[in-house]
């Protein structure tokens, strides 16, 4: 099989399950149902919707969101919408 087909594959179904596994957290946690909504996620793809849940954010003090949702769910949905504001650069 080409690699570039494997790979193409491989990055489909992490996708898939990516998106299954936030559309279940969205169902439980309305928070986190509040973040996506707040993302822009049609620019976004899986690994960087999955980068920014758990990378640290300069929005939330250097903290990652998914540390900061349970304690200021607020402030996490306001650092997702920041990502649809037009970039300076």
């Amino acid at each position: 099989m080409d690699p570039n087909a494997v790979r193409a594959e491989m990055a489909r179904r992490n996708a898939a399950g990516l998106d299954e596994a936030l559309s279940e957290l969205a169902t439980r946690l309305p928070s986190v149902a509040w973040v996506l909504a707040a993302l822009p996620l049609a620019r976004m793809s899986g690994p960087e919707v999955l980068g920014w849940w758990t990378a640290a954010n300069g929005w939330l003090h250097n903290r990652r969101p998914i540390d900061v949702l349970n304690d200021d769910p607020g402030a996490v949905e306001r650092a997702a919408a920041r990502l649809r504001e037009p970039s300076a650069l």
